[in-house]
């Protein structure tokens, strides 16, 4: 088939504001004729007036439905969702389309708008989009809004790949509102700011040095200095007008909700509560602060030495520091979701590698057989599926309305593990100097999470360490940037947060050796110093009952879960199986952030829990530390169907049964973290 492609550009004439005017009658003509090169030569005329168009169903982030009068398949139905505008200033125009033709198996998914004009009822405007797939392809829509309820609104669309498609709303609604945007095209309030997290004598006593940890067991590790711009705590936060939310990453191995007396209110419940105090519109659970697990970062838990109570009292000083200017510095936004990747097998990929291997059962995932669940597998450690790693790298991307960034979030799932136990230096490993990249790409403050990262480890390239951590960085900050390029606006406008106290009961018998006889081994030997920091007092031990916390944030349509551990890919992909985040026809993969070790440090979090036995076997075998940082068989699943059911709590639609193990925590206490009394 031939294929005409588009040419946007848009010269400010009025030659060329008077043929965008009447391009509405031409382009629905063409698409009768199936004129598409013709049709495509109009977008060379259109210079982008201000302006706003919406359509979907009556219900938000609902599609409309269209009766199909004319183009490639008359006679049926479509449905379609879009949100479209241009404001004087802005570089270009920002939006998002979806189309779905069912009868012919046309799907459009917009990835960029580049055109939009507005006279009167009618707007059209013009982007590149997939298309069942096939990324590049150009597209015009042009749409009426005949009055409310909609049902005379219309809507026709061209292709640059032969289709086409025009008709009249048989559900749904059409605004179209020419002039300047008002301020409900911008919803969104966001600000960001970093603060230094790297150690000095006068905050970590004597030397200005701290244990690193990660590698091996015990107060072995201790810092030689900092690498390059070192640890830093960075927060970004939206606010509606409603409600505000703070998502926080904070450079170090991993660190507690709350720590043991003696130690101070250092925990992350501790910081949201102190947050809360100084700026009440922002509660204490609507903060996340999730740990970049670092094993180059300060051992802000006691496994492998610790840090002094001065640096614990530091790292929180530095953490309120950063929430609040984040607060402080909120200004109107854009925000964009995007993603690039997905999720694959292990050995697939050139950016990740899992811990595990079924290399007995499929070797790839199919439309037959997408969850490897072809059996036996036999081989040391195998259990289906966990070749699997999600290999997607999401972006949330804030601009103010002259298209300048505010923020950039980054979730990539990868241990912090680029460099090897050699070294000495204080980094935030491949975070740190990702975040620094995509900063110098874009402007603005970048906020680096880890999702889903339990027995998921970088493929690390060669190297010295600086060499490792700059190739990888470049990688992952290149995925970033493609991601930001093709994000999409964020659906709708609402903001929210809910956290969940759970209880675990720890029954592995060694970490909870470790959590009380940790600090006697400093009395023996360095190797067996382990002076685990962890509160031991209600509601966070209770004997052999731990208490952690669970959370569930949501932006728009973006869902965004943490969870107090290293959660194995499958937390991530029950969460996405059961909740439908995003807008219809997006993939939730692309709409869901998990972050792991956020509020809390419980070691791995594997899932499902038939899968333990086979980590104990791995252990056994290779000395992975899987199955012995691993507090109870059932934790995986635990915080994967809390997740679930906050997830729907904050309003995405979903089944909180759909994994049938969630039916032994539904009726769990809703007890909120924050509101309890402090440790």
């Amino acid at each position: 088939m031939h294929r005409a492609h588009f040419s946007f550009v848009r010269p400010a004439t009025a030659t060329a504001r008077e043929a965008a005017a009447s391009s509405g009658a031409l382009l629905v003509l063409f698409a009768m004729l199936g004129a598409v090169p013709v049709a495509a030569q109009l977008s060379d005329l259109v210079a982008s007036t201000p302006g706003r168009a919406t359509g979907g169903g009556q219900v938000a982030g609902e599609l409309a439905e269209m009766s199909i009068l004319r183009g490639t398949s008359a006679g049926g139905r479509a449905s379609f969702g879009f949100d479209a505008q241009f404001a004087s200033g802005d570089t270009a125009p920002i939006g998002h389309l979806t189309f779905l033709d069912r009868g012919v198996d046309e799907t459009v998914k917009s990835t960029s708008i580049d055109t939009f004009t507005v006279t009167g009822d009618r707007a059209t405007f013009t982007g590149r989009a997939t298309v069942n797939g096939v990324a590049g392809i150009g597209f015009l829509v042009e749409v009426q809004d005949l009055g409310e309820p909609g049902s005379a609104d219309t809507f026709s669309i061209v292709l640059d790949d032969g289709y086409s498609a025009g008709g009249v709303l048989v559900n749904g609604n059409v605004q179209v509102h020419e002039g300047e945007p008002g301020g409900e095209a911008r919803p969104f309030r966001v600000g960001a700011a970093k603060r230094t997290l790297n150690p000095t004598v006068a905050v970590a006593p004597p030397d200005g040095q701290v244990y690193l940890g990660g590698y091996g067991l015990g107060a072995v590790r201790r810092s030689t200095g900092v690498l390059g711009s070192g640890a830093w705590v960075r927060a970004f936060v939206v606010d509606n007008g409603a409600q505000a939310v703070a998502l926080v990453e904070s450079d170090n191995q991993g660190a507690f909700a709350a720590y043991e007396l003696g130690r101070g209110a250092v925990g992350a419940i501790d910081i949201a509560r102190a947050v809360e105090a100084l700026r009440p519109a922002l509660a204490a659970d609507h903060i996340v602060i999730a740990s970049d697990h670092s094993h180059a970062g300060q051992d802000l838990i006691g496994v492998w030495g610790g840090v002094p109570n001065e640096y614990l009292a530091y790292v929180k000083a530095q953490t309120v520091a950063a929430i609040i200017e984040a607060y402080d510095e909120r200004e109107p936004a854009d925000l964009r979701v995007g993603s690039v990747g997905g999720i694959v097998a292990g050995d697939r990929t050139s950016i990740l590698n899992s811990q595990f291997d079924d290399s007995s059962c499929t070797a790839d995932p199919t439309p037959t057989d997408p969850g490897h669940t072809r059996l036996p597998c036999t081989e040391p450690g195998d259990f289906p599926d966990w070749d699997l790693v999600d290999a997607s790298v999401r972006v949330l991307h804030a601009t103010r309305p002259d298209g300048s960034t505010i923020a950039t979030l980054v979730n990539f799932a990868a241990h912090s593990t680029v460099m090897g136990s050699g070294n000495r230096l204080v980094s935030a490993d491949w975070p740190g100097p990702t975040a620094d990249k995509v900063e110098a790409a874009l402007g603005g403050t970048a906020v680096v999470m880890p999702a889903a990262n339990g027995r998921t480890q970088p493929d690390r390239p060669a190297g010295t360490d600086v060499e490792k951590l700059d190739a990888y960085s470049t990688t992952i900050s290149g995925l970033a940037l493609e991601a930001v390029a093709s994000a999409a606006p964020v659906a709708g406008s609402r903001v929210g947060a809910r956290k969940r106290l759970i209880f675990e009961v720890a029954d592995n018998a060694a970490l909870l050796g470790l959590l009380f006889a940790g600090q006697a081994g400093c009395f023996v030997t360095p190797n067996l110093c382990a002076p685990i920091m962890r509160a031991k007092t209600p509601p966070w031990q209770t004997g052999n009952v731990i208490g952690t916390v669970v959370s569930a944030f949501r932006v728009g349509d973006v869902l965004f879960t943490g969870t107090p551990g290293e959660p194995y890919p499958q937390v991530a992909f029950g969460i996405q199986e059961a909740v439908d985040a995003g807008a219809p026809g997006v993939a939730d993969i692309s709409h869901h952030f998990l972050f792991s070790l956020a509020d809390d440090q419980l070691g791995y979090l594997i899932a499902p829990a038939e899968g333990v036995p086979a980590a104990a076997e791995q252990t056994a075998l290779t000395g992975n530390d899987n199955f012995l940082f691993n507090v109870a068989a059932t934790v995986g699943d635990h915080v994967m169907c809390t997740a679930i059911s906050l997830a729907l709590d904050v309003g995405f639609p979903g089944d909180a049964l759909h994994d049938p193990r969630c039916a032994a925590w539904a009726g769990e206490p809703d007890l909120d973290p924050t509101a309890l009394p402090p440790n």
